[in-house]
């Protein structure tokens, strides 16, 4: 699968074998995975990430809740409403939180690494015209440089977790 917001049709996602996700070489591709019910891993199941997808840039947002199989390796950020089961021997590449219930652990290796930005391309200065020439002018050419911040990293996060908020609200009013 390539970056995008990917929704489940019937509720569940299921992944019964190598769920491999291409960023196509984009270090800044995102994935978003949501569904209103379940997440269900079968055993030995992977999440695979190629062509510079990084593991800080996958999300997944589950209405209800998610069961990692026995020895299945899972990626990145998972939020559920409800509650959260990690088999024996699941590993995760990220975080596991639930809202309303527990997350359930069963000798369990979860890593949580720092996501290094991305490297910003030093530009390519554009070339000064000369006076006098066809094509020339009076003023120098130039390019500004590139000095941004690159704050969408953490523009991204607040607008992932917000929209878990958010989805939550809505679930709690209407059961109210």
């Amino acid at each position: 699968m390539t970056p995008g917001v990917y929704d489940s049709a019937d509720g569940t996602f299921e992944i019964t074998g190598t769920l491999t996700l291409d960023a196509q070489g984009d270090p800044d591709g995102v994935f978003i995975f949501q569904t209103a019910s379940t997440l269900i891993t079968a055993s030995s199941s992977s999440v695979n990430l190629i062509n510079g997808a990084r593991f800080c840039r996958v999300f997944w947002k589950i209405g209800s809740s998610a069961t990692l199989g026995t020895d299945s390796h899972f990626v990145r950020h998972l939020f559920a409403l409800t509650s959260i089961t990690a088999n024996t021997r699941a590993t995760v590449e990220g975080q596991l939180l639930a809202r309303n219930d527990a997350v359930t652990l069963d000798t369990n290796t979860i890593t949580n690494g720092f996501c290094a930005d991305t490297p910003t391309p030093t530009p390519t200065p554009t070339p000064t015209p000369t006076p006098g020439t066809p094509g020339g002018g009076t003023t120098p050419g130039g390019q500004i440089p590139q000095t941004a911040t690159p704050w969408y990293n953490l523009l991204l996060a607040g607008a992932v977790l917000t929209l878990v908020g958010a989805a939550g609200w809505r679930n709690r009013k209407r059961f109210e």
